[in-house]
């Protein structure tokens, strides 16, 4: 099956689509295309470039105040606000490394390092770092995953013979190098986990089950490979069946992972962590809580309510957390939300969502990445989405395959009780989503015609029929279980009500301001689905109505965001209001319904009484204790 094929017939249906000669992403054509793009991109900077550079000073100011590094074993570590990697820096020699994941022993330094192109492609660097002295390099490992874990001084990594697929378990010593293991199920893919008892598990996952094997320092075979359904419990790694006879009291709760040195485990329920002491719960955050389990006695905690603060275990002693100076509220209804307002008067709405993979929606920093916004009158909200890791395993089956209809239909919903909790007007709202999350916000858009003004995209999940009928696309297979497959009518069929490509009108959505990023050595989610998509929404009338904005990256990879990215695209959207903010706040339009009808108002006042209108946040310091209760929720 050709992939440029305007014709894809799967036997029992066929389709159509005249864009696919972007799908080979290459010729004159194909460039042409990117160049215009990006200079029409560029052209829309030209006069907020003042707003820009306010709101990148905004965005490093509230980074350096949340990022903060940590130590481990010599190495100081250092996170990004925006990627998944890491710099490693030794502290004894200065020398400095940036990557995906890094293990080490006490003679041994092994690092993941991306392409240096930004493709989703790694090499293990594997460094000998004896006396303390400056890490001397031993060898390059190739073709390599994005784990990587040591035992014993033999490196433990996996290899690819395929771009995202991880089928190879490997081990690599100074005196041989071995295959271990190889997954012959392309449904499946392979991950490292390290247990805080040092032991490394080999995972496969196909995203809704995972199988586990040990990894023993001696194991030299393929068929010494065993898989159980569930770790040791001593490596506190937490599987589906995971259980702790206290936590099974409240069945409300999620395991999501625990301590046995430490002596605390974290649960979470509709998006809200509760941190436990032993068998009592201590404190509830509404956020996220990380740590190193090589080092289970620190707990990093990134609450929206408060600067980003550290307990330090086994005194649980807390840092100074200090109130941010933004109210902040948590709504059940229809889904779980968590809101940040400004302390202006309010201007507009940006919602995120993701809901996908089994994967939690990170509200931790919803400040640091969104704080501009904040400044300047947007209220900020996060939603919780069927499918997402916020919940229990049924909630994440609730939005996969044939679910997936129900989760967009209730985001529309809880978007919808927003404006009207708020009163913002659809014009006034913006949906951010990125990878997954874009196939999500923008069917959300494209189903509902008037609920939103704007639609802010960062490397987007958009022609959803057309990768699922194409296994030659790195994920297609490997995604199966999460959005199922072409052989099964049912799932394209029922795919098809909902993918954004195929609802967009003839005449596009000119109403509809877009700003979208991807990169051309992103090998998750292709370039070409986001031009395509901008192509369609924008429709043959070029020269009228909302801007349809796109920049195409060159050397990022999946994520393309930075700084002065996130700041160029808060700037489109927020002098988006400034250029007409009467046509924003007043004019709704012919094909935007009165907030204040007869039926809301009489939902207003019914909502008056219900258990989300005390949750906005005190700014009350921490405490440590059982005795603050998240008031209005049954437990």
């Amino acid at each position: 099956m050709s992939s440029d094929n305007e014709i894809r017939n799967l036997g029992y249906i066929a389709w159509k689509n005249d864009l696919s000669w972007m799908e080979t992403q290459n010729g004159d054509k194909w460039e042409a295309l990117i160049h215009e793009e990006n200079q029409g991109f560029k052209k829309s900077l030209k006069n907020i470039g003042p707003l820009v550079k306010k709101m990148q000073d905004e965005l490093r100011s509230d980074t350096n105040d949340n990022e903060k590094p940590y130590i481990l074993y010599g190495w100081k570590i250092e996170g990004e606000l925006f990627g998944p990697q890491k710099k490693w820096t030794h502290m004894a020699s200065g020398f400095s490394c940036k990557c995906w994941d890094a293990d080490l022993s006490e003679d041994i330094f092994a690092a993941v390092v991306q392409d240096p192109d930004g493709f989703e492609r790694f090499t293990i660097e594997v460094y000998s770092q004896k006396n303390k002295s400056k890490p001397r390099h031993l060898k390059t490992l190739l073709n390599c995953g994005p784990y990587v874990a040591i035992i014993e001084n033999s490196v433990i990594f996996l290899q690819s013979e395929k771009d995202l697929r991880y089928s190879i378990l490997s081990k690599w010593s100074e005196a041989e190098e071995t295959v271990l293991f190889q997954l012959n199920n392309l449904e499946e893919n392979l991950e490292l986990g390290r247990g805080e008892d040092g032991s490394v598990y080999l995972i496969r996952s196909d995203f809704t089950k995972k199988k586990y094997s040990l990894i023993n320092a001696n194991v030299n075979k393929l068929n010494e490979i065993k898989w159980t359904a569930t770790p040791h419990l001593e490596s506190c790694i937490v599987s589906d069946s995971m259980s702790l006879p206290f936590i099974n009291k409240n069945k409300q709760e999620t395991i999501e992972s625990f301590s046995i040195k430490a002596g605390w485990t974290v649960t979470i329920s509709r998006g809200i962590r509760t941190l436990w002491k032993g068998e009592k719960p201590i404190v509830w955050i509404w956020g996220d809580i990380s740590y190193d389990s090589r080092n289970p006695y620190r707990l990093d905690i990134s609450d929206i309510r408060y600067e980003s603060y550290t307990i330090m275990l086994p005194e649980w002693k807390l840092s100074n957390p200090k109130p941010v100076p933004f109210p902040c509220s948590y709504y059940d209804n229809p889904l779980p939300v968590f809101v940040v307002h400004p302390n202006i008067t309010v201007k507009g709405l940006l919602v995120t969502a993701y809901g996908a993979y089994g994967t939690p929606t990170h509200v931790g920093s919803l400040i640091s990445r969104w704080k501009p916004l904040l400044l300047r009158g947007w209220i900020i909200a996060s939603i919780m989405v069927p499918g997402s890791g916020d919940d229990s395993k049924d909630w994440i089956r609730d939005g996969q395959r044939l679910n997936r209809l129900n989760a967009i239909e209730q985001l529309t919903e809880s978007i919808k009780s927003m404006q009207e909790e708020h009163g913002i007007a659809p014009l006034n709202t913006a949906l951010y989503g990125r990878s997954a999350g874009g196939l999500l916000v923008a069917s959300v858009a494209i189903r509902n015609p008037g609920l939103i003004g704007s639609l802010y995209l960062e490397s987007p999940y958009l022609d959803i029929l057309r990768t699922m009928s194409n296994p030659d696309l790195p994920l297609t297979t490997l995604e199966t279980s999460e959005y199922g497959t072409s052989k099964n009518p049912a799932n394209v069929i029922a795919t098809a009500i909902w993918s954004p490509m195929e609802h967009i009108p003839e005449q596009g959505i000119p109403e509809l301001l877009v700003i979208a990023r991807t990169d051309l050595a992103d090998l998750q989610v292709l370039p070409y689905e986001l031009l395509k998509f901008i192509k369609r929404v924008r429709g043959p009338g070029l020269e009228n109505g909302q801007d349809k904005l796109v920049y195409i990256h060159s050397g990022l990879g999946h994520f393309t965001t930075s700084i002065k990215s996130r700041a160029e695209d808060m700037a489109l959207l927020e002098s988006a209001f400034i250029e007409s903010p009467g046509a924003r706040i007043k004019n709704l339009g012919y094909k935007y319904k009165m907030l204040m009808s007869r039926k809301n108002r009489n939902m207003t006042r019914k909502n008056k009484d219900r258990k989300n209108k005390d949750r906005k946040n005190k700014n009350r310091n921490v405490t440590m204790g059982g005795r603050r209760r998240r008031s209005g929720r049954k437990h």
